[in-house]
């Protein structure tokens, strides 16, 4: 379960993160260069550990660890142990006479004594890399597209890249990989094909155009470099990607794209993909998500049951009645924890499914019943994260408010389905309080369906100060960290003169909190989803409620107190950063149009995955979600 799959997961996570980063917040720089300008184009002087923010810090270890497998990739994988080998040789050697002030230097690695072991030990001098990668910041950006010429029997491919030095991005100048899967002649029937990874595997050709022999084409397939990526090819090359290509990587980039073709073939191989238990649990999970975005853009009605439903029942329902879960089971070993996680991963995507902009009523019913009638009585392991996500599954069935009429604040005039919905969240929110879960995951779910709830349902009825009385002291932290996450996300989504009053309470809070984690824990939320940003000041940001001269007062105020932790003074200093750029805020007389260097726009957050990354997450796209969109709690993840 946790092989070479999980790993190139967590690569491409890392890689995302990267250079989402540097899309927003400008490069990353490993190590400035001795001759680089005193003044770097950043807002934060990360060149010093108590100016640092540490959003940059926290990237630039990820890219770190990005550009030492870069490297490794580079040399060769005995080159590089050999590196080591002579680093770690050398610092046991010089530890034994360390009364010594003059062998003090070889116990510590500098950038410099690092590579110069590299060059002196394998010979091979790599100044390109290092300019590339090393002394200047940034991420490649690929935008490919290629046609088979028949006549001269090969592919034209372009390559080209998106360089603007204000959005973290830089131009490319070395080797890429290309890998072409393709057949060794036109055929009209099932062939036998050698893949790239050795194995031969039965093709259906019936799809095919048949004036190419590419299957798909793929660059960089080992991700050697720090790069975004887009490929224009036809859909049934992502087709055949996903089915016959067995590099995860390569599965989760087909699905990427797969959930942008609304057809049928996409809707069979996705269906297939979920069914098929050969697949890595992580693919099978996103497939999930990516067929209930094909089945909500496909000009169909609904007719029946839909088919995802049908295959959860197959799989998790009783024996004797299919409509109710079989009693938990849950046995620690890799094909039962990936079925553990797919039985979460499968009711979040139902809940997502929509006809006509409405939820469907039958898989709101199914979630409900799956709460009420679980059974974990014969059991050995809790079930708590399994009762988290299915009530995840049923935030998620809340239509837009649009869509629901809007009309009904009262609880006595709700439906029976939204009643059968806050009896089940209010009982497993009491229960909660009771009888804790482990780390009080399924209170924080039940906090995420009441919040996705309100404003559909009771938007005067249920407000900050309901949040705000989960976040008070002497509750538990997790509980906390998770109302501060719904109030800051309101926050940055509220136009209403009041969020100047809320905003000012978070602040006075993050400024008087006894719980240090608490403090951090609000300035990240709030540098991440600003209430505004600086591109935005030539229309929504002087009109803004949170706007005010208050506010840009009290964060100076708290950004310059020494009592403050650093750590909290710097994500004070990327909020500042977010709303007024590099120039004096507009209300203190500022100019309204902000120039230079500034933080990009952001997009929103996807809210898929509430409660613990590890349980509900999946891959992320080519281009990935901002920072804002990680889950509450992926700091408590284990498994990052």
């Amino acid at each position: 379960m946790f092989g070479t799959s999980e790993y190139l997961f967590q690569i491409k996570k890392i890689l995302n993160a990267v250079c989402d980063y540097e899309s927003q917040w400008g490069k990353i720089i490993l190590r400035p260069s001795v001759d680089a300008n005193p003044r770097l184009n950043l807002h934060c002087e990360p060149r010093c550990e108590h100016t640092c923010s540490p959003l940059y810090a926290e990237n630039m270890a990820k890219k770190g660890h990005l550009a030492m497998r870069m490297l490794s990739k580079r040399l060769g994988h005995e080159p590089f142990f050999q590196v080591l080998h002579k680093i770690l040789s050398v610092g046991q050697q010089m530890a034994e006479r360390r009364d010594r002030p003059a062998t003090w230097t070889h116990l510590v690695v500098s950038t410099e004594t690092f590579f110069r072991t590299v060059t002196n030990v394998t010979g091979q001098e790599i100044p390109t890399f290092m300019e590339q990668w090393i002394h200047n910041g940034g991420h490649a950006s690929f935008r490919v597209q290629y046609v088979f010429n028949r006549k001269r029997n090969m592919i034209e491919l372009e390559v080209r890249q998106k360089v603007d030095p204000s959005n973290g991005r830089l131009r490319y100048v070395g080797p890429l990989t290309v890998l072409v899967q393709e057949l060794d002649g036109s055929f009209s029937h099932t062939k036998r094909v050698p893949l790239y990874s050795g194995d031969d595997v039965e093709v259906d050709l019936s799809n095919m155009d048949p004036d190419s022999p590419v299957l798909w084409i793929r660059l960089d397939p080992e991700l050697h470099l720090i790069r975004n990526m887009m490929i224009n090819q036809p859909d049934y090359q992502w087709e055949y990607m996903l089915r016959y290509e067995r590099d995860v990587l390569a599965q989760l980039q087909a699905l990427d794209r797969l959930q942008l073709c609304p057809n049928p073939q996409s809707r069979d191989v996705l269906l297939e993909t979920i069914s098929n238990e050969n697949f890595f649990y992580r693919v099978r999970c996103h497939a999930a998500y990516a067929l209930t975005e094909v089945l909500n853009k496909m000009p169909e009605t609904w007719s029946g049951v839909p088919a995802l439903l049908s295959l959860y029942r197959k799989i998790y329902g009783a024996k004797s009645c299919p409509m109710l879960p079989r009693s938990n089971n849950f046995v620690v070993t890799s094909q039962n924890l990936q079925q553990y996680f797919l039985q979460q991963a499968l009711p979040q995507a139902l809940a997502r499914m929509r006809t006509n902009g409405m939820a469907l009523q039958e898989v709101q019913c199914f979630i409900v019943d799956y709460i009420r009638y679980n059974d974990n009585s014969m059991n050995r392991y809790a079930d708590d994260h399994y009762r988290a996500s299915l009530l995840n599954a049923l935030a998620a069935c809340v239509a837009p408010v649009n869509t629901l009429g809007g009309g009904n604040y009262i609880p006595d005039a709700l439906s029976w389905e939204m009643n059968e919905v806050v009896e089940e969240t209010t009982h497993a929110l009491n229960m909660d309080t009771i009888k804790p879960t482990f780390r009080h995951v399924v209170g924080v779910a039940a906090l995420s369906v009441i919040h996705h709830v309100a404003p559909t349902q009771w938007p005067h009825t249920v407000g900050l100060e309901d949040f705000l009385g989960f976040a008070a002291p002497k509750l538990c932290v997790n509980m906390r960290k998770a109302a501060l996450h719904i109030i800051v996300e309101r926050l940055s989504l509220s136009r209403k003169k009041q969020s100047t009053n809320d905003l000012m309470r978070l602040l006075t809070m993050l400024a008087q909190d006894t719980d240090p984690a608490i403090r951090l824990h609000i300035a990240t939320l709030l540098a991440l989803m600003p209430p505004f940003s600086a591109h935005e000041c030539t229309d929504t940001g002087p009109t803004n409620p949170c706007n005010t001269v208050q506010i840009a007062d009290e964060l100076w105020t708290l950004m310059s107190k020494p009592s403050l932790e650093t750590r909290v003074r710097m994500l004070l200093m990327d909020l500042y950063f977010s709303l007024y750029g590099m120039a004096t805020p507009f209300v203190k007389g500022g100019p309204a149009m902000i120039s230079g260097h500034q933080r990009a726009k952001r997009r929103q957050a996807d809210t898929r995955s509430n409660v613990s990354g590890w349980h509900n997450e999946i891959l992320d796209g080519d281009q990935p979600p901002s920072p804002e969109s990680r889950s509450f709690s992926e700091d408590i993840d284990m498994l990052q």
